[in-house]
Parts: C-alpha cells; sequence; structure tokens
C-alpha cells in the first residue's frame, strides 16, 4: 500500500510490484487507468480505511496480550448520544479523513490537533490528556508510544481511548482472485 503523505519509494519501485493496492475513500478511475497504461502487468486493488471500534487504552493493551478486545467503549458515545466531544490527537497525513469518519459513525463533534505525520512528540499528546476532554488516538500512535502509555497517570489513562481500524476492499472479488492467482 501507499501512505496517504509523500511516497516513501519512487515510482520506479512499481516495477517490482506484482499488486498495488491504492487506499483512499473513493475509486479514483482516472487514476486507476494511468496506472494501468503506465504499469500494464500490475494488477490494482482499491481499500479505504474503516473505522470500527473506539475502545479505552487499557482495553487496547489487554487485546494486544491476549488478542482478544476485552470491550468495546460504550461509554465514549452513550453519555450524550448527539454530541459527545473528543479531541483527535492524530500523527497521520490527514487527520481530517479519521475526524469525519468518527462524526458520522459515532456521532462525535470532533477537535483535531493535528501534528506532523510521524510526531514523535510525546509532550504534545500529555498536553491532550490535561484538558478534560476524551482524547482519541490511532492504533498506530498507541504502538508508538505503548511504553510510555502504560505508565500513564489513572486520570489521563481514563480520557484516552484508541481508534480502531481495518483494512476494506471497494471490490473485494477482484483481490480473492489476484491472492488465489499468486497462491497467498
Amino acid at each position: 500500500t501507499l501512505p496517504i503523505g509523500y511516497a516513501r519509494e519512487d515510482l520506479s519501485a512499481l516495477l517490482r510490484a506484482h499488486f498495488l493496492v491504492i487506499r483512499a475513500q473513493n475509486i479514483d478511475y482516472e487514476l486507476n487507468s494511468k496506472v494501468s497504461a503506465m504499469y500494464p502487468s500490475l494488477k490494482i486493488a482499491w481499500a479505504y480505511d474503516d473505522i470500527y471500534s473506539v475502545i479505552d487504552i487499557k482495553s487496547w493493551f489487554n487485546f494486544q496480550l491476549t488478542s482478544a478486545y476485552a470491550k468495546i467503549d460504550s461509554s465514549m458515545h452513550s453519555k450524550n448520544q448527539n454530541s459527545y466531544r473528543v479531541l483527535l490527537w492524530a500523527g497521520t497525513a490527514r487527520p481530517e479523513l479519521i475526524a469525519r469518519q468518527l462524526e458520522s459513525k459515532f456521532k462525535f463533534t470532533v477537535e483535531v490537533l493535528a501534528t506532523n505525520d510521524h510526531d514523535n512528540n510525546y509532550n504534545s499528546l500529555l498536553a491532550a490528556l490535561r484538558r478534560d476532554q476524551a482524547v482519541l488516538i490511532t492504533e498506530k500512535d498507541a504502538h508508538r508510544f505503548s511504553s510510555r502509555l502504560m505508565s500513564l497517570h489513572p486520570e489521563n489513562a481514563n480520557r484516552l481511548s484508541v481508534i480502531c481500524h481495518r483494512l476494506k476492499w471497494h471490490n473485494e472479488s477482484p483481490v480473492k482472485q489476484m491472492l488465489k492467482e499468486a497462491k497467498i
């Protein structure tokens, strides 16, 4: 897959690839045609990130240890179904995409605290946790700061939850066929 931000490899790397997974909320048929014309043997699949759960940090750590989510944090959106305010602290290239999904799926009112992509500024996250509202982070950020997050003060830990997402295919049957042909 290619990241949403800047490409980490030169496009010539596609000459070595068998498959290209493009992550986007919608299929760009014009881009699909251009890539297919430039790399005719390359198989292209389109996928998008689907947020399926928001869980508290303690349950997320339990998942990491037991491989089973302990619980979905329903308390986050049962308190006030129409306007639960959250702060999204995200070190990703386009946090507004995550915010829109949270707003539509969970009815959150999301304030985005955008940090630089791959920001390692843990103090910025701590400052966000000192505010009197729930803070959401991505699984990537939770992994990055996991050793520090395990020792959070309980008051801060109670405000922190992790956004869980999975990659979903826009059209799953061609992907299954590609994997079958590759014997994966």
